[in-house]
Protein backbone atom coordinates (compact mmCIF):
# COMPACT_ATOMS: atom_id res chain seq x y z
CA UNK A 1 0.00 0.00 0.00
CA UNK A 2 1.48 3.49 -0.97
CA UNK A 3 1.02 6.34 1.78
CA UNK A 4 -1.63 8.20 -0.21
CA UNK A 5 -4.14 4.56 0.34
CA UNK A 6 -3.02 4.47 4.28
CA UNK A 7 -3.98 8.31 4.70
CA UNK A 8 -7.17 7.23 3.19
CA UNK A 9 -7.84 4.17 5.48
CA UNK A 10 -6.85 6.13 8.45
CA UNK A 11 -9.69 8.70 7.33
CA UNK A 12 -12.03 6.92 6.56
CA UNK A 13 -11.71 4.74 10.25
CA UNK A 14 -11.94 8.23 11.78
CA UNK A 15 -15.26 8.55 9.74
CA UNK A 16 -17.09 5.20 11.87
CA UNK A 17 -18.30 5.23 14.99
CA UNK A 18 -16.01 3.84 17.94
CA UNK A 19 -16.44 0.50 18.69
CA UNK A 20 -18.60 -0.65 15.14
CA UNK A 21 -18.03 -3.31 13.31
CA UNK A 22 -16.78 -1.31 10.31
CA UNK A 23 -13.99 0.76 12.18
CA UNK A 24 -12.98 -2.46 13.63
CA UNK A 25 -12.69 -3.51 9.79
CA UNK A 26 -10.75 -0.22 8.48
CA UNK A 27 -8.65 -0.15 11.26
CA UNK A 28 -7.33 -4.37 10.49
CA UNK A 29 -6.74 -3.35 6.70
CA UNK A 30 -4.73 0.11 7.52
CA UNK A 31 -2.82 -1.92 10.12
CA UNK A 32 -2.55 -5.15 7.90
CA UNK A 33 -1.37 -2.13 5.34
CA UNK A 34 1.71 -0.64 7.38
CA UNK A 35 2.51 -4.00 7.89
CA UNK A 36 3.10 -4.78 4.64
CA UNK A 37 4.02 -1.19 3.14
CA UNK A 38 7.63 -1.58 4.14
CA UNK A 39 7.09 1.93 5.14
CA UNK A 40 8.33 1.39 8.98
CA UNK A 41 11.31 3.20 10.47
CA UNK A 42 13.64 1.30 12.13
CA UNK A 43 15.25 3.29 15.22
CA UNK A 44 18.19 2.82 16.21
CA UNK A 45 19.18 0.36 14.25
CA UNK A 46 22.23 -1.05 14.78
CA UNK A 47 22.35 -0.37 18.45
CA UNK A 48 21.00 -2.91 21.31
CA UNK A 49 22.91 -6.22 19.96
CA UNK A 50 20.96 -9.25 20.04
CA UNK A 51 17.68 -7.68 21.65
CA UNK A 52 16.99 -4.99 18.60
CA UNK A 53 14.77 -7.34 16.83
CA UNK A 54 12.55 -8.03 20.23
CA UNK A 55 12.50 -4.15 21.34
CA UNK A 56 10.84 -3.64 17.70
CA UNK A 57 8.36 -5.69 17.53
CA UNK A 58 7.22 -5.08 20.84
CA UNK A 59 7.51 -1.12 20.26
CA UNK A 60 5.82 -2.12 16.96
CA UNK A 61 3.05 -4.17 18.55
CA UNK A 62 2.06 -0.85 20.87
CA UNK A 63 2.24 1.29 18.19
CA UNK A 64 -0.68 -0.67 16.53
CA UNK A 65 -2.61 -0.61 19.67
CA UNK A 66 -2.10 2.71 20.40
CA UNK A 67 -3.46 3.60 16.39
CA UNK A 68 -6.23 1.29 16.88
CA UNK A 69 -7.36 2.92 20.31
CA UNK A 70 -6.33 6.83 19.04
CA UNK A 71 -6.60 6.63 14.93
CA UNK A 72 -8.57 10.41 15.74
CA UNK A 73 -5.77 11.71 16.92
CA UNK A 74 -4.06 11.80 13.26
CA UNK A 75 -4.50 15.08 11.75
CA UNK A 76 -3.77 15.00 7.98
CA UNK A 77 -3.62 19.13 8.06
CA UNK A 78 -0.03 18.27 10.81
CA UNK A 79 1.72 15.59 8.97
CA UNK A 80 1.21 12.56 5.96
CA UNK A 81 -0.09 9.55 7.77
CA UNK A 82 3.25 7.27 7.59
CA UNK A 83 4.90 10.52 8.70
CA UNK A 84 2.86 10.57 12.30
CA UNK A 85 3.50 6.87 12.44
CA UNK A 86 6.99 7.11 12.13
CA UNK A 87 7.37 9.82 14.80
CA UNK A 88 4.94 7.81 17.36
CA UNK A 89 7.35 4.81 16.60
CA UNK A 90 10.78 6.30 17.16
CA UNK A 91 9.86 9.08 19.67
CA UNK A 92 7.59 6.75 21.27
CA UNK A 93 6.86 3.45 21.43
CA UNK A 94 10.66 2.51 20.70
CA UNK A 95 11.82 4.29 23.21
CA UNK A 96 9.15 2.95 25.95
CA UNK A 97 9.63 -0.67 24.67
CA UNK A 98 13.63 -0.48 25.69
CA UNK A 99 13.53 -1.02 29.46
CA UNK A 100 10.82 -3.64 28.30
CA UNK A 101 13.39 -5.84 26.70
CA UNK A 102 16.42 -4.85 27.99
CA UNK A 103 14.68 -5.74 31.96
CA UNK A 104 13.48 -9.03 30.58
CA UNK A 105 17.11 -10.33 29.16
CA UNK A 106 18.27 -10.15 32.54
CA UNK A 107 15.26 -11.61 34.38
CA UNK A 108 15.77 -15.87 35.11
CA UNK A 109 12.75 -17.19 33.97
CA UNK A 110 11.41 -20.26 35.83
CA UNK A 111 8.86 -22.19 34.25
CA UNK A 112 6.41 -24.67 36.57
CA UNK A 113 7.82 -27.47 34.27
CA UNK A 114 10.99 -27.28 35.52
CA UNK A 115 9.52 -27.17 39.10
CA UNK A 116 7.90 -30.12 38.33
CA UNK A 117 10.68 -32.21 36.37
CA UNK A 118 13.19 -31.38 40.10
CA UNK A 119 10.00 -32.61 41.82
CA UNK A 120 10.15 -35.68 39.51
CA UNK A 121 13.76 -35.68 40.20
CA UNK A 122 14.03 -35.63 43.71
CA UNK A 123 11.51 -37.84 44.24
CA UNK A 124 12.73 -40.79 42.24
CA UNK A 125 15.72 -40.96 44.08
CA UNK A 126 15.76 -43.15 47.10
CA UNK A 127 19.25 -42.05 48.51
CA UNK A 128 18.34 -39.37 51.25
CA UNK A 129 15.25 -39.16 50.19
CA UNK A 130 13.76 -36.99 53.17
CA UNK A 131 16.72 -34.87 52.73
CA UNK A 132 15.67 -34.59 48.88
CA UNK A 133 12.58 -33.82 49.95
CA UNK A 134 12.99 -30.99 52.47
CA UNK A 135 15.63 -28.84 50.54
CA UNK A 136 12.93 -29.42 47.18
CA UNK A 137 9.87 -28.07 49.51
CA UNK A 138 12.46 -25.40 50.69
CA UNK A 139 13.59 -24.30 47.19
CA UNK A 140 10.06 -24.53 45.65
CA UNK A 141 8.75 -22.14 48.26
CA UNK A 142 11.12 -19.98 48.05
CA UNK A 143 10.70 -19.34 44.24
CA UNK A 144 6.56 -19.27 44.63
CA UNK A 145 7.15 -16.44 47.45
CA UNK A 146 10.35 -14.89 45.84
CA UNK A 147 10.52 -12.12 48.05
CA UNK A 148 13.07 -9.77 46.32
CA UNK A 149 11.34 -10.65 42.59
CA UNK A 150 14.57 -12.65 41.22
CA UNK A 151 12.11 -15.06 39.80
Amino acid sequence: MNEQQLQELALQAQQHPLGTTARRITLSKLIDGIYCSGKLCHPYNGQFQGVYEQIYQEAVQDLFLYICKNIDKYDPERALFMTWVNMLLSQRFFKEAIPKIIGKVHEINVESSVLENLEYLVFNDSENEDNYIFAFKKIRRYIEIDPKGDF
